[in-house]
């Protein structure tokens, strides 16, 4: 009996389902474009907000919309993040 000599490392592995999140980018690629995955902060800046960034971003097509859970860390509210172009955080 011969063993076989595998030269492509992918016909060794068990086949894994695909995700919706590998579907998606993949149905994306083959339609020749990049996937548009846009990021949001849940609930920010307003819950009522967050929910019509959501539907706006599904409706100008976004292929997956990831979503990013707050943290209560105090580094963000530090004074030189507040002053910084991206730390525009609301303090009390």
């Amino acid at each position: 009996m011969s063993a076989a000599i595998h030269t492509d490392m992918n016909d060794m592995l068990p086949e894994a389902p695909v995700s919706r999140l590998e579907a998606r980018v993949a149905a994306a690629n083959a339609a020749g474009r990049p996937a548009l995955v846009p990021f949001l902060t849940a609930g920010f800046p307003t819950l009522d907000r967050f929910w019509e960034e959501m539907d706006g971003l599904d409706r100008g097509g976004a292929d997956v919309i990831e979503i990013g859970v707050p943290f209560s860390d105090r580094w963000p509210t530090a004074r030189w993040w507040r002053r910084h172009p991206c730390g525009r955080w609301k303090t009390a």
